[in-house]
């Protein structure tokens, strides 16, 4: 079967220059048939693994990534991959840390405006970047590059769903939990949600613009977000400080979307705010880091926004969750630098050396 590098050799070696349009069809996407970090001769597990283990002490730290804006360019996609080769998993015993459980792409996997082309092998370069090399599972989400700016942005959003709707079943059967808990929404399935360790996870299309200007529909997909919002809250408990034996609430909720939206979260004040846990809305679009509260005008204070580092220019931020268990305490998460930041008690952002250029 084709790997990823026939595909891109085929692809670069047969091309137009002008339009960045193949000249030859290419090989199809190959799909992974194990996790990239597992022995092929590791017999199959007849039981999902759980994500509370037996006689829960607490919940151990872990951490995730978060990517968005690449690749661009034909330079950004040697860039992304070895990105994507190089997330660390890293768990730590004596840290009781688990390490890197999953990364999420929020958006914009090519250049877009003008320049969107939104060839079908766009998306399957990219799905296939994360499914053979990716050590833990992968989400992608839709920004406005890959449906709204493409010249058939029905063409263009069917590919992205061929490709992403639901990647991480790639993992499916491995050591990672994750595949079996995502919960996809019925009737808009670039949503999704889960939960790990005590935090909720949901990933919503996020893109504040109708690809046909059709002011309807796009209100219509903010009231599907902010149904499957209200459903994934209504499923859980939460409390930022659980006592000990609690494996069940919820102490912290992280968004994901592609766009920043300020007056979509405000609106779910009444759902949200009184949940009295910490809160981040991770994003992209803008291209460069930011960090802000989202309303505290309002005394919502436990709700960041932080808009990543366009993949070109940084490196995914590793976004880590403080641990419960004792031994986890012994560790409390710090700010060491200038490139870290400790939101509250419970959620760390590192940078990783921030962008290339520096701050």
């Amino acid at each position: 079967q084709d790997t990823l590098e026939d595909m891109y050799d085929v692809y670069i070696n047969n091309y137009d220059t002008e339009t960045w349009a193949p000249t030859v069809e290419l090989p199809p996407a190959p799909k992974p048939t194990l996790y990239p970090t597992r022995s092929p001769t590791e017999p199959k597990p007849t039981l999902h693994p759980t994500s509370q283990p037996t006689g829960f002490s607490g919940h151990q730290s872990f951490s995730f990534y978060v990517i968005g804006d690449i690749p661009y360019t034909e330079e950004e996609v040697d860039v992304i991959e070895h990105q994507i080769q190089n997330m660390v998993v890293d768990p730590t015993q004596y840290l009781d840390n688990q390490g890197a459980q999953f990364v999420v792409h929020v958006g914009d996997i090519m250049k877009g405006g003008n320049s969107a082309r939104c060839y079908k092998w766009q998306y399957q370069m990219v799905e296939q970047m994360y499914t053979s090399s990716c050590p833990v599972p992968a989400f992608v989400l839709p920004g406005d590059n890959d449906w709204h700016d493409c010249p058939d942005p029905a063409e263009g959003f069917a590919h992205w769903k061929d490709s992403f709707s639901t990647m991480e079943m790639a993992w499916d059967g491995t050591q990672s939990p994750i595949p079996q808990m995502v919960r996809r929404m019925p009737a808009r399935s670039e949503n999704f949600a889960f939960t790990h360790g005590g935090v909720l996870f949901v990933g919503i299309n996020l893109i504040s613009e109708d690809p046909n200007n059709n002011k309807k529909d796009l209100n219509a997909r903010m009231e599907h977000n902010r149904q499957w919002i209200r459903e994934q809250v209504g499923r859980h408990s939460f409390d930022a400080n659980p006592p000990p034996g609690d494996a069940t609430s919820i102490r912290a909720v992280i968004f994901f979307g592609h766009h920043r939206s300020h007056t979509f979260y405000r609106n779910l004040r009444d759902e949200l705010m009184p949940l009295n846990v910490p809160m981040v809305h991770f994003h992209g679009n803008g291209h460069r880091f930011e960090l802000e509260k989202l309303a505290e005008d309002i005394g919502w204070d436990n709700f960041w926004v932080s808009q990543v580092d366009m993949g070109g220019i940084a490196p995914p931020i590793r976004v880590t969750i403080q641990g419960t268990t004792e031994t986890a305490k012994m560790y409390p998460l710090e700010a060491r630098s200038i490139h870290h930041q400790k939101l509250g008690s419970t959620i760390h952002l590192d940078r990783r050396g921030g962008t290339l250029k520096g701050p």
